[in-house]
This record gives structure tokens, sequence and C-alpha cells, in this order.
């Protein structure tokens, strides 16, 4: 059985508020930028799927009538194992092939696949939105858990 749960940034992440202060010397622009990147924090689900089923991890980008995905925006979801970049938009960047990102033009919704799933896709998966700053990223951290 496979256990996913998808939730809001975890505290690791917000860790790094003195880091991105010295980094970013108008912090309080930075923090108004992340903020519009529309990530959806506020939902919690939880999935559970057979062993070898097929595990939708969801990610929900706001979108408001001053700021659609185009400009310089991009939603990519990454494994923290080892910080493997498994798409950027559509675009998947893997080999395997159990992956996919299912989204809809125009929809809020960028959901990554993962087909026939096994116990090395434990782990964590982050779906990232990049915002005006180039390192700037709003992340929604999903777990994915397998368990026999």
């Amino acid at each position: 059985i496979v256990h996913i749960v998808s939730g809001r940034k975890d505290a690791h992440h917000e860790k790094y508020t003195d880091w991105k202060q010295l980094w970013h010397p108008n912090y309080e622009d930075y923090s108004r930028a992340e903020a519009s990147l529309g990530l959806d924090n506020n939902t919690v689900t939880n999935v559970t799927v057979q062993m070898g089923a097929t595990a939708y991890l969801h990610c929900r980008v706001r979108h408001t009538p001053d700021r659609t995905l185009g400009g310089g925006d991009q939603v990519s979801w990454v494994r923290r194992r080892d910080w493997h970049i498994i798409s950027s938009g559509v675009f998947t960047y893997t080999n395997d092939q159990r992956f996919q990102i299912l989204h809809a033009e125009g929809s809020d919704d960028w959901t990554l696949q993962i087909k026939y799933v096994q116990k090395r896709d434990n782990g964590t998966y982050e779906c990232q939105v990049s915002g005006q700053f180039n390192d700037l990223r709003a992340k929604r951290p999903n777990l994915c858990q397998t368990t026999l």
C-alpha cells in the first residue's frame, strides 16, 4: 500500500528567512513577490493506493487577473531525495516513463502522476513555482510513503 500526504510549506523551509534577508536587500518586496506566486498551501490531502497502482500528487497554483503563468513563471516538480527536477511546466526530465505531468491549459492544477508505484518512490516531492526573482521558489511538499 502506498500512502501519499500532500501538505503545506514545512518548517524546514521557514528556517531560511534570515538567509533570504541577507541575499535580498529589499526583503519586504521579496516577501510580497513570494506571496503573490499563488501557491495554494491550504489543503492537506491523504491518498492511499495499492503498490503497483497510480499515485497522483496535486499542486494548485491560483491565478489572479493581474498574474498568470507565462511571463517567466514556471511550475516544477522536484524529488527532494536527490533534488532531481522531475518536470518544468508540462515537460518531464526523467527517463522513468512512470512519471507524467497532468495539466490542462488554463487550469490551476499541476498533478504529478506516478504509475506503477514502487517502494523506491518513497520520499518528498515538491511542487515549486518560480517568480520574478531568479531564485524565488514557493514550495509545497508532497510526501510519498510506501508501506508493505
